[in-house]
């Protein structure tokens, strides 16, 4: 694969490889690459997430929650719920597990999502 590039972006790449942040304009391109397709994943992971299936267990569990948590702080000032609020997200939950549990998932883990 050959990529046309204007000067400008050609002088960039070539100050980054003399920074040595990359060898090669080649690792430079499959670095970005690595780079966009693990942002599409987990763009496609919070997508899964927030239609209801569960959020993986795995080594990037922890930076995904602190990525929840500072967007909820980012949110704004809390507001104010009501019993009722609080029942219906209650209710809510429980069918989810119910429905889980009838999927058969095992840790947080559904057979029937993993296909998905």
């Amino acid at each position: 694969m050959n990529i046309s590039l204007p000067d400008s972006l050609q002088a960039f790449i070539d100050q980054q490889i003399a920074t040595g942040r990359c060898q090669s304009p080649s690792a430079y391109v499959e670095e970005l690459i690595r780079e966009d397709a693990k942002r599409q994943a987990e763009a496609l992971l919070l997508q899964r997430v927030n239609a209801g299936a569960p959020l993986p267990v795995d080594e990037h569990f922890d930076v995904r929650i602190a990525a929840l948590l500072q967007e909820a702080e980012d949110s704004g000032e809390p507001e104010g719920m009501t019993l009722e609020e609080w029942d219906s997200i209650e209710r809510e939950a429980m069918a989810l597990l119910q429905k889980r549990q009838l999927l058969g998932c095992v840790s947080g883990r559904c057979a029937a999502l993993k296909a998905t």
